[in-house]
């Protein structure tokens, strides 16, 4: 027996989906912490962890500012989404990423939430 692909599945197998680097996200991420006066050269550091099985990636932000509750106070309001007191990490899923990465402003409490499939 031979199994016949038609173009269709062919081409759902090659389009990969487009995620954002961690580099991406963490000049995003500066961006909020220059927003609030924080001058740290690297506020954050951001690792990409890739997930088997089709689920889109998390990214792994550590806090490496002095003031940390003013950031996790702006992520809060920038995510929908509150944040431990004290936590100086926190994991953002793929959605959340792109959503840190839309943000300007005061767009972000207007902006509908993205949904990502497979998480």
């Amino acid at each position: 027996m031979k199994l016949v692909k038609t173009p269709e599945r062919r081409a759902q197998e090659t389009k990969a989906m487009q995620y954002p680097t961690p580099i991406e996200v963490e000049q995003s991420l500066k961006r909020f912490a220059e927003e609030i006066g924080d001058t740290t050269e690297s506020p954050f550091r951001v690792d990409v962890v890739a997930r088997y099985g089709g689920k889109p990636p998390l990214y792994t932000v550590v806090i490496r500012c002095a003031e940390k509750e003013p950031i996790r106070q702006k992520l809060s309001q920038v995510l929908n989404r509150p944040f431990s007191l004290g936590g100086s990490s926190f994991a953002l899923s793929a959605g959340e990423a792109l959503r840190v990465l839309q943000f300007s402003g005061s767009e972000a409490i207007a902006m509908p939430e993205v949904k990502t499939t497979g998480s």
